[in-house]
């Protein structure tokens, strides 16, 4: 018969067992679920908009009403900026591009100012709302549009909701810069206005 000691022993013994068994089986799960994941975010990486890859064609809806897809702006520089209606610094940002409203027309940059899909996971004003808090004007240049991001093209161009982000695109639709707060960045738009 075994002392009350080795009982205990033996039952410490298969708890520790047992305990090392969950915790390799553990392992074991999580190193599949990551895996899985991981194919999932590779897939996912190809369709996300990135600094030298084409731009990813995606689609937005105008303040009229009319789907316009990024590929219309082939062959011109762009500005694809993404924007949140309740972001304080996206109200400062679009502020600055319309104070410089001029130069970047004169260089022919196109600045198409989107809500994010969403509106980056808060509730905000209407983008129309969120203009018109910003401006009494009732017409702007050219070469500024305002819309809503579609889904897709927010999940290209920010996966992660950021409230305040912008892309920079050349001519020949390959994306040069990708960078938040133009108010603070202004000179780095201007330069890419400019550049042939």
């Amino acid at each position: 018969m075994l002392s009350k000691g080795k009982v205990r022993g033996l039952m410490a013994k298969k708890v520790f067992i047992i305990f090392l068994i969950v915790l390799v089986v553990g392992f074991v799960v999580i190193g599949i679920a990551s895996n899985k994941h991981q194919k999932t975010t590779t897939k996912q990486i190809t369709d996300i908009a990135t600094v030298n890859k084409t731009l990813v064609p995606a689609v937005f809806t105008n303040l009229h009403g009319q789907s316009i897809s990024l590929t219309s702006y082939h062959n011109k520089k762009l500005m694809v900026y993404l924007l949140a209606t309740w972001c304080s610094s996206c109200q400062e940002s679009l502020q600055t591009l319309l104070s410089n409203a001029p130069t970047l027309q004169k260089y022919g940059l196109n600045i198409v100012a989107l809500e994010t899909y969403g509106d980056a996971g808060y509730s905000g004003p209407s983008m129309q709302q969120f203009i018109s808090g910003i401006t009494n004007a009732k017409s702007f240049p050219n070469n500024f549009s305002f819309g809503e991001a579609s889904q897709s093209l927010t999940s290209s161009y920010n996966p992660d909701n950021a409230p305040d982000i912008y892309y920079l695109i050349n001519p020949s639709g390959i994306i040069q810069t990708v960078n938040s707060t133009p108010s603070a960045t202004m000179n780095s738009i201007l330069q890419f206005a400019k550049s042939a």
